[in-house]
């Protein structure tokens, strides 16, 4: 906690997952310094309670991570614009899959030394709105492979809305998988450039989990069975997915629903959207049908 917490003000938040590189109490010693000149706060899960490492990418850890997510909203003042997810090894590959499937809860990710999971070839660009910090060392068996393969695409166009990710690459030459203190101050800095993106205009998801219901201002009912593959404990190399489609898109006149997993949602209005005027009317679609 910064040492001036008070009531009276909101704090920035960052969820960090050690993976295998440190306990989760000597992990907190990479954020600490920092974390107290910057005046955020700082949370390490712990992974089991046995202290194992694992990661399995399912529903129900999504689950648990949610829940804690909003335990810590109701009991500390977070500022829910300014909310970040990290990990080294392992924890960055957590981080990185948090994001792609609940982007609107974030400001930003960073991974160091996480090496992703294949899914994550299908699930990137959902998080094409969140700035991504990713590091990784040139000695680390295999990085190019899995995630260089992620960096590419988000170097790339998104396919879907063409636009460009915000990704900070860092590539150490000549290092493995280490736990890089010296990143942190940078780390830091560019967190205090970044803020979350609440109200996109276009949201474009390939959803693989029955967990991945939140899209911004689109909530989903439920995700058809057979698109839930992920809802299982997986591997980082399982592959053969078949994503179900999200595509919602927004302008100062109307709400557009283009594709939708299962029969049901509901277009979340606030009047916090840009160009959204609450004594106007707007049309809202769901493919040919439509309601004023």
């Amino acid at each position: 906690m910064p040492p001036e917490y008070h009531e009276s003000r909101q704090y920035p938040l960052v969820i960090a997952f050690p993976g295998e590189f440190a306990t989760p109490e000597n992990y907190l010693k990479w954020y600490q310094s920092q974390a107290e000149e910057s005046g955020a706060i700082v949370v390490v899960p712990q992974l089991s309670p046995d202290g194992a490492i694992e990661y399995g990418a399912s529903a129900a850890e999504h689950t648990r991570f949610l829940n804690l997510l909003r335990k810590l909203k109701l009991g500390l003042r977070i500022d829910d614009d300014r909310v970040f997810i990290a990990g080294h090894g392992i924890g960055g590959e957590i981080a990185m899959d948090m994001t792609t499937s609940h982007p609107d809860l974030f400001a930003g990710v960073i991974s160091i030394c996480g090496l992703g999971r294949r899914h994550l070839q299908w699930t990137a660009w959902n998080a094409v709105e969140v700035p991504w910090y990713v590091v990784v060392g040139e000695g680390q068996p295999g990085w190019y492979d899995r995630i260089g393969k992620l960096l590419t695409k988000l170097m790339k166009r998104s396919d879907e809305s063409h636009q460009f990710c915000d990704a900070m690459f860092v590539k150490y030459l000549n290092r493995g998988p280490e736990i890089y203190f010296e990143e942190a101050d940078d780390v830091f800095a560019w967190m205090a450039l970044h803020r979350r993106d609440r109200f996109p205009e276009n949201i474009n998801a390939d959803i693989l989990r029955s967990t991945d219901l939140s899209w911004s201002w689109v909530q989903l009912d439920s995700v058809p069975s057979q698109f839930t593959k992920l809802d299982a404990p997986s591997k980082f190399n399982d592959e053969s997915f078949r994503p179900s489609r999200l595509k919602a898109r927004r302008t100062n006149k109307y709400f557009a629903v283009d594709a939708l997993p299962g029969n049901r949602c509901a277009v979340l209005l606030s009047p916090e959207m840009p160009n959204f005027d609450i004594q106007q009317s707007y049309l809202i679609t769901r493919g040919s049908k439509r309601k004023t």
